[in-house]
């Protein structure tokens, strides 16, 4: 088992200098409510960065996550937004990894409502990868993304990130692009079902399929399924004051657990006729 688990830890941080950032494992779950404007929170736009135009107040959102439970393989990232009429910007920090290896992003996005059904994005990263005693190089992304508002229930979204260069560093694999799209559906003012999807260059779609519930007002579960590496999900999360705390947990049958924290702050005043988180 610990060969095991050594392999899959080399296997991963060999792959992390060939992308921009790894996708965090249970990024759909957290950043899918980028495709409901009911339910949004600012970290939606971990999936699709035209989430950010439709920030109604001051807030920001931090997440966390260890795949496996392995400290080589921890991710953070970290979002604000503020409003600005019919548009919204924002603050992300990323970073992955540990002293031995790690990646970090810094970026800003913005974001336009298009009229009553469409909400427009972009994302500009400054990303860096460092293995000390081997590798210091970094790159520009450029990532675009638009969100529409099919029905009164049901949004879709895509988007299509690049790098202003084919590698990081001459020795390293080419950097990746990728390519997201997603649905969300809200069949109550309750439940809501989405289904999120990425292709990134060299490798086969992966997706994730979650449903949030909630039961009453400050109290909500997730439940998920992790179609690549058939990982079921599941989390829970309660607000207490102005904040949401969520704590999820997807499961592996070989590598075993990986956690997840996410916490969202969201300001008193509003600036727009929404529901709350």
């Amino acid at each position: 088992m610990q060969r095991l688990v050594s392999f899959i830890l080399c296997f991963f941080v060999l792959n992390l200098s060939a992308q921009q950032l790894p996708d965090p494992l249970l990024s759909s779950v957290i950043g899918g409510v980028g495709y409901s404007r009911s339910n949004y929170n600012v970290l939606g736009v971990l999936c699709n960065p035209a989430s950010v135009a439709d920030t109604r107040y001051y807030t920001a959102g931090i997440y966390g996550e260890r795949k496996f439970l392995l400290e080589g393989l921890q991710q953070f990232s970290g979002v604000v937004a503020i409003p600005m009429g019919s548009s919204g910007v924002g603050l992300q920090l990323d970073y992955v990894g540990s002293s031995l290896m790690n990646e970090w992003a810094i970026g800003v996005l913005y974001g336009r409502r298009l009229g009553d059904r469409m909400d427009a994005g972009v994302r500009f990263r400054y990303y860096g990868l460092n293995v000390p005693g081997y590798v210091q190089a970094s790159a520009l992304w450029a990532e675009a993304g638009v969100t529409y508002q099919l029905s009164d229930k049901i949004c879709a979204g895509f988007s299509f990130s690049r790098s202003t260069s084919n590698k990081i560093h001459k020795d390293e694999a080419n950097l990746t692009q990728s390519f997201r799209m997603g649905f969300g559906y809200e069949a109550s003012s309750r439940l809501y079902m989405m289904s999120d999807w990425i292709k990134e260059t060299h490798k086969e779609i992966s997706g994730s399929i979650v449903l949030l519930y909630a039961f009453e007002e400050g109290f909500r579960v997730r439940m998920g399924w992790n179609t690549s590496t058939t990982q079921p999900i599941i989390g829970v999360g309660i607000c207490w004051l102005k904040t949401w705390i969520d704590i999820l947990f997807a499961y592996h049958p070989h590598l075993g657990f990986t956690p997840g924290l996410q916490c969202i702050f969201s300001a008193k005043e509003k600036t727009r006729n929404h529901n709350d988180d």
